[in-house]
């Protein structure tokens, strides 16, 4: 179809071992060890992981509130991944979006959910969600740091019109290896056919995965 692509995609010059470091990384992928897919994280929310803990912990606290009750939502992240990040600036892009940490939480207030339909032109030109985004302030926090980078996690703290304060921490984030999502949960995400997800689940029983490809 005249797509080029690379002809060594471990030894090229942008290979997976120049991205993870040479010579350690052959060390590292031919050592002994257990496969790592039960490492894995699943997003739960269409976001980059790290936010994955911030809207969990908005949507925690937040209950059954509503959204027009919150004069402001203070959220708190370990110090680490504070300061390499810029919370000034308003997204103007999709993917900025997805990894603005002010925008999550503004848009779990607002919708009460992190879908893909929250990242459209229209949602983010929205008065709602950049006057929530406003309301949005983020501090790294101590006791969050000591807990990074084995866990990412998040506090958020939800002030009231009416003087309460609402607050919810997640130390790690449902589909992090420790939490991981259940079937159900899988099959809502992934909206694969109950047929592909029975095989997916007995993957490491099948003798012959071409039904899998079949379909």
């Amino acid at each position: 179809a005249g797509v080029s692509g690379p002809s060594d995609v471990l030894g090229g010059s942008r290979g997976l071992l120049e991205v993870f470091g040479r010579e350690a990384a052959a060390d590292e992928l031919l050592a002994p060890r257990p496969v790592g897919l039960p490492e894995l994280s699943f997003k739960l929310h269409a976001c980059l992981f790290f936010g994955q803990a911030a809207v969990e912990a908005t949507l925690e606290a937040l209950g059954h509130t509503r959204w027009q009750d919150v004069e402001r939502a203070d959220l708190f992240i370990p110090e680490q991944a504070y300061s390499v990040r810029d919370f000034e600036s308003y997204p103007q892009t999709r993917l900025a979006a997805q990894s603005d940490l002010r925008y999550l939480v503004a848009i779990a207030l607002r919708f009460g959910r992190v879908t893909l339909a929250e990242f459209t032109p229209d949602v983010q030109r929205s008065l709602d969600v950049k006057e929530l985004w406003q309301r949005v302030r983020v501090a790294g926090r101590k006791n969050l740091s000591a807990l990074y980078p084995e866990r990412w996690p998040a506090e958020v703290r939800l002030h009231l019109r009416d003087g309460r304060a609402l607050g919810a921490k997640v130390v790690s984030a449902k589909g992090a290896p420790e939490r991981p999502l259940t079937w159900d949960e899988l099959q809502a995400k992934a909206g694969l056919p109950e047929e592909v997800l029975e095989l997916v689940r007995r993957l490491d029983k099948l003798d012959d995965v071409r039904p899998l490809l079949e379909i």
